[in-house]
């Protein structure tokens, strides 16, 4: 599967065949023509495609999905390159030769590194993060920039937490999938209430395949209760709410929580990160 990666410079994409995923016209394309979500698709699909977006929209994208109380800087500069799955040097304490963090992408205040994963849930774990600081300082010995390490998806909460490497501590910023779609979906709703330029327009159409690429990944938008619009109940609404108590297919709220959490008024600030 190509979906679009810029190695070593911004503006040298690998062609885009995410039209043809979403109406299924690979089938001539691959051996096996059915399409199964992987952890790397889901990678590229999105982050491929937000990096598109003026460098200062993709970083407020990005670094709202890290919750308000994150702390992180509002700009990294100009993004210099995106990369994806970039071979770095192996720190010497781990039995491998080289080792790929998801995403690095070089900036011109900083560096950001995102490991992903495919699931919200589960699956993040702190000697990856460990290695992956280390070795991309021992590839760059010479940059001394800030580097910025997200942990997207996966996580068990949404605190962010600090790490003691090399008696240097980092802080690792924590994100989900679902918090990334809402940024995204939010975003593309404000342009809906303006008067689109020919530029906001290009915009629109961006972020409608970013949202559709979440789709096709099992991540989808929810309308919540509090940003709908106020209506009238009738006495045909009981047989239509009654009818949604019948939906059993919770699957779209799997990555939400975990069942095993009760959540209170106390540790709701917590899990949700909110501000």
């Amino acid at each position: 599967m190509i979906f679009p990666i810029f190695v070593n410079s911004k503006i040298k994409p690998y062609t885009s065949m995410i039209k043809a995923l979403l109406h299924n016209k690979l089938k001539d394309s691959f051996t096996d023509p059915h399409f199964k979500p992987s952890e790397d698709s889901l990678t590229s699909s999105i982050i491929g495609l937000l990096m598109y977006l003026p460098d200062d929209l993709f970083w407020q994208l990005l670094r709202n999905s890290c919750g308000m109380q994150s702390g992180l800087t509002e700009s990294v500069g100009d993004i210099l390159s995106v990369n994806f799955w970039e071979k770095m040097e192996a720190d010497g304490k781990h039995n491998s030769n080289y080792v790929e963090p998801d995403v690095w992408i070089e900036c011109r205040d900083c560096n950001i590194i995102i490991e992903a994963k495919k699931n919200d849930l589960c699956g993040q774990y702190e000697d990856q993060w460990t290695k992956e600081i280390d070795s991309f300082y021992k590839t760059f010995i010479d940059d001394d920039k800030q580097l910025i390490f997200i942990a997207l998806g996966g996580n068990d909460s949404l605190q962010d937490c600090s790490k003691k490497i090399n008696d240097k501590f980092y802080t690792i910023y924590t994100s989900s999938w679902y918090n990334l779609l809402h940024e995204v979906d939010k975003y593309q709703l404000s342009l809906q209430k303006e008067n689109l330029s020919k530029e906001t327009k290009g915009y629109m159409r961006l972020l409608c395949d970013i949202l559709s690429m979440f789709a096709v990944h099992g991540y989808l938008s929810i309308n919540w209760l509090e940003g709908m619009a106020h209506t009238s109940i009738d006495h045909n609404s009981s047989k239509i709410l009654s009818s949604l108590w019948e939906f059993e297919n919770k699957a779209i709220l799997q990555d939400f929580y975990k069942p095993v959490k009760t959540i209170t008024i106390n540790n709701i600030l917590e899990i949700w990160k909110t501000d």
